[in-house]
């Protein structure tokens, strides 16, 4: 075949050479290659059918089914745009992305949509498939038998529309490249060799990047691995699934594994298949590093963004010494500098903004020409997030842009308070920094704890005199009592909301330093 490699190739390959083994299971069973491959086939000849064109924009609203794997599918083969919704989303927001995509059609569980039903006359002629067929066009309508045609696309053809959380106004979607996907996708496996041989959690729902992008396709579809879905809120229940089903490679967060690996079964479970865990963040400690290390279990650091194919930097723990914070080094045809605010570059171990160059970054936001100017200047796309590079390249991510505290003129990043004072914290509390107002100082660090109110607050004034500079000390103290801090579907923790709940210094706030 002429042009460009693409995903559909990798598609076919599987399911030409290993059409019986399982390219994603779920808990109403497998999804073998074969039948994924057929399937897909069927509804890219179904959506073109109905009059979609190469480019035209499918938006999806359902949960991680066999039908979300077979759509995405699909639409790689037949050169559509996903645009995948979260179904966590209210219908106004719900809403607002369906227009600002332009999606041509709409692909849903029911007819309404729960989720959409308060704005469905809203909807005007949009064509809606749903996989209830006893509501609306049938979704098994669009299935029409025989090979799709051998389409070729150039790399720089949109593949999904991803919208991001909107931390700071309405979210806007990143849209990502056929060619983008798949180079940083290839990169990542270079680095972390997973393949076919491999069955990986996804604990992240389809609607999200992490599970389309990154599990689905930059690990299935890709490389050939089994994905496995399914969540496990509880920690007993998540350890005996990473048991049970086999799991190989997971990304989860330093919480859970922290609450994993306090269960009885811990130490006894069956854990030699689970080769690494992908996390991160500021309660990642150096113990629970060593707790799982016992039970041979890596867990290795990595930075990525939707606006970069989900992926950044991803290195194995053994290669990194003792470098607990650092997230890893740049995977292959990607690099990572460190810019200050003119753009200029600055040198190892001077903190600044993070900025990346690849094959991988986006092609911009999608209807946001000022937008995708500010963040894809001079050729490198600007995170937003602030960390800095070692003399090895190994990248530290101080903290979200956004989040930094700038108090009687020095930066605070939050995340390195919230580091410092954890070891002080019970293993069931939570933790997070956010700036407040202040006459003084401009912006003070206000402590939230949730999860448990026990705490000790001269200990935790003394860890802030032994391992933080004055001038990151924060100032008042605040516990949420019974009561979790905010996540999102990712896991972290959601700082605008803590930033819009106290905007202001609340009374109940206890003084940690004067």
């Amino acid at each position: 075949m002429q042009g460009a490699p693409h995903i559909a190739d990798h598609l076919r390959y599987w399911a030409s050479n290993r059409p019986q083994q399982a390219a994603a299971e779920f808990a109403s069973g497998p999804l073998s290659w074969a039948a994924l491959d057929a399937g897909s086939d069927e509804l890219a000849n179904g959506l073109l059918g109905i009059g979609l064109d190469p480019g035209d924009r499918v938006a999806a609203l359902l949960d991680s089914t066999p039908e979300f794997v077979e759509l995405v599918a699909a639409c790689i083969k037949a050169g559509l745009i996903l645009c995948p919704l979260n179904v966590r989303l209210a219908a106004p927001e719900l809403l607002h992305q369906i227009r600002d995509s332009g999606a041509a059609v709409l692909v849903t569980a029911k007819s309404p949509s729960a989720r959409l039903e308060p704005v469905a006359h809203e909807l005007g002629t949009l064509p809606v498939y749903c996989l209830d067929a006893h509501a609306g066009r049938d979704f098994q309508c669009l299935r029409l038998a025989g090979g799709v045609a051998q389409r070729r696309f150039a790399p720089d053809d949109g593949l999904f529309l991803c919208y991001t959380s909107g931390t700071t106004g309405l979210p806007k979607a990143a849209l990502l490249s056929h060619g983008g996907v798949r180079a940083a996708g290839l990169s990542k496996q270079i680095a972390d060799g997973i393949s076919h041989r491999d069955r990986a959690w996804s604990m992240a729902p389809l609607c999200l990047t992490a599970g389309l992008v990154t599990n689905l396709v930059q690990i299935s579809f890709l490389v050939g691995a089994t994905i496995v879905f399914g969540s496990a809120a509880d920690p007993e229940q998540a350890l005996a699934h990473v048991v049970s089903q086999r799991i190989t490679t997971m990304a989860m967060v330093p919480l859970m594994l922290e609450r994993m690996s306090q269960t009885e079964a811990f130490t006894r479970a069956e854990l030699s298949g689970l080769q690494h865990v992908t996390t991160g963040g500021p309660d990642l400690t150096a113990e629970l590093v060593a707790r799982y290390a016992q039970r041979g279990v890596s867990l290795d650091p990595s930075f990525g963004q939707t606006e970069a194919s989900s992926i950044v930097t991803w290195s194995r723990r053994r290669d990194m010494g003792n470098r607990l914070r650092a997230s890893g080094r740049a995977i292959p045809h990607t690099e990572v500098r460190i810019f200050d605010e003119d753009d200029h570059v600055l040198p190892a171990g001077q903190a600044g903004e993070i900025v990346v160059r690849g094959p991988g970054v986006m092609l911009g936001y999608w209807q946001r020409p000022e937008a995708t100017a500010a963040a894809l200047r001079n050729g490198w796309l600007h995170t937003g997030d602030i960390g800095f590079l070692d003399e090895q390249a190994y990248l530290t991510v101080c903290d979200r842009k956004k989040d930094m505290i700038r108090s009687g003129g020095f930066n605070v990043y939050p995340a390195e308070v919230e580091q410092a004072l954890l070891p002080v914290l019970l293993a069931t509390a939570e933790i997070a920094v956010v700036g407040v107002p202040d006459a003084q100082w401009g912006e003070v660090g206000l402590l939230v704890v949730g999860g448990d109110p026990r705490v000790d607050i001269d200990a935790l004034r003394r860890r802030m005199q032994a391992t933080l500079a004055g001038y990151k000390q924060p100032r008042r103290y605040c516990v949420v009592i019974d009561e979790a801090l905010p996540r999102n579907a990712t896991g972290k923790i959601r700082k605008v909301d803590l930033r819009q709940r106290f905007a202001s210094l609340p009374a109940s706030a206890i003084r940690l330093k004067d």
